[in-house]
């Protein structure tokens, strides 16, 4: 069983996420709004194979913070950002803590998918998908 957590303050949004990552073959999705439902809610991450973050959530949490508390104890799952930010900025923040992409949401969802699938498809390498100025 292919197991994924999306982290998304923005339900209409994580909603989409969730049927997106459905469609790729996950049987079990859980969607939290914020940080510390995740934390509550999930004792053992070890278990999750795939982990979408947003960086700017509610309740002023941040999702690079959470990816570090997800790899102090997971170093298996495939961490990717999803941010309506993405400037150099936030992607130099987020690559030291061995994510697998950065994905930004203005991308289209075909484009998104592809990148997905190659993440869980490929070991090691970082995937990038940001509109190019």
């Amino acid at each position: 069983m292919k197991r994924a957590v999306v982290v998304e303050d923005f339900e209409p949004l994580a909603n989409v996420w969730k049927k997106m990552l459905q469609d790729l073959g996950f049987n079990d999705v859980t969607c939290y709004p914020c940080a510390d439902s995740f934390n509550s809610g999930e004792q053992d991450s070890k278990l999750i194979d795939l982990v979408l973050l947003d960086i700017n959530l509610k309740n002023n949490t941040n999702g690079i913070e959470l990816a570090r508390s997800i790899r102090s104890v997971n170093l298996a799952s495939k961490i990717v950002f999803v941010s309506m930010h993405h400037d150099d900025y936030y992607i130099e923040q987020c690559k030291p803590l061995g994510i697998s992409g950065f994905i930004s949401k203005s991308m289209p969802r075909e484009l998104i998918q592809m990148g997905l699938e190659s993440i869980m498809h490929t070991e090691d390498d970082f995937l990038e998908l940001r509109p190019v100025f």
